[in-house]
């Protein structure tokens, strides 16, 4: 676990997007289950804090996904329905799979260390790097307030399950108003501390690209010339799919 932690945050995240990059557009069932043991491995590893309400976001994502894509391959497509339940299940799991990369990322990765990775390793301008920094620290703010705003509303006894749109736009009203605030406060006062006025910047804790973050880029490579090998040795498609 600590070792995932520690690995640079480009390397990481080039690592998963080539990764993500090959599943979706080799769709056969070896490149699939290859990828997704590798990303179910990443993801028991990474042992993230994975709640309620996000294990239920997943699920209903996944349920949701998988019976509209069924049946419009049923339906509008018209094929077997044997057929189409593999397409559909062979569609699913690439979601999966991205899930499951991107909550290993998100739960080995500090937001600070991305924004001083890509400013010291990709040479991107530390305003900008700042960015990925600010937008991933902003989504568990987010959800504290959605959670205050909905026990609030509790407490007050709000909620009306009868009346769903009325439901969903008490909460969304209040959420965007707390965000677009808080945005415009956070602007001010980066302004104030003179944000962005030298064109360097330095870091307290400088990342650096080590050999364990070759070993990973170099496992991940495997993977996928290793799937790609075994498709054309079993004969399974490797047309590329848009």
């Amino acid at each position: 676990m600590d070792s995932l932690k520690r690995l640079n945050p480009v390397v990481k995240l080039t690592s998963l997007l080539i990764a993500i990059f090959h599943v979706a557009l080799l769709q056969n069932v070896v490149v699939t289950i290859s990828h997704l043991l590798l990303a179910l491995s990443l993801a028991i590893l990474s042992r993230p804090k994975v709640n309620r309400v996000v294990a239920t976001g997943i699920a209903s994502t996944l349920i949701g996904y998988t019976w509209v894509t069924y049946t419009l391959y049923v339906v509008n497509v018209k094929l077997d329905p044997q057929i189409a339940l593999a397409k559909t299940l062979l569609l699913s799991s690439r979601i999966l799979i991205v899930m499951l990369y991107s909550l290993f990322f998100a739960s080995t990765t500090r937001p600070k260390d991305l924004a001083t990775s890509m400013t010291l390793q990709l040479k991107v301008p530390y305003e900008y790097a700042f960015l990925s920094f600010v937008t991933l620290r902003m989504f568990p703010i987010i959800k504290r307030d959605l959670e205050n705003i909905i026990a609030f509303r509790k407490m007050k006894g709000y909620i009306k399950v009868s009346r769903p749109w009325n439901l969903i736009l008490s909460m969304i009203t209040p959420l965007l108003f707390t965000t677009v605030r808080r945005s415009v406060l956070m602007g001010i006062s980066m302004e104030a501390r003179g944000f962005g006025k030298y064109p360097k910047r330095t870091f307290l804790y400088e990342t650096q690209i080590t050999p364990r973050d070759i070993a990973f880029l170099l496992s991940v490579l495997s993977v996928v010339s290793a799937s790609t090998l075994f498709s054309y040795i079993l004969g399974a498609p490797l047309e590329v799919s848009l």
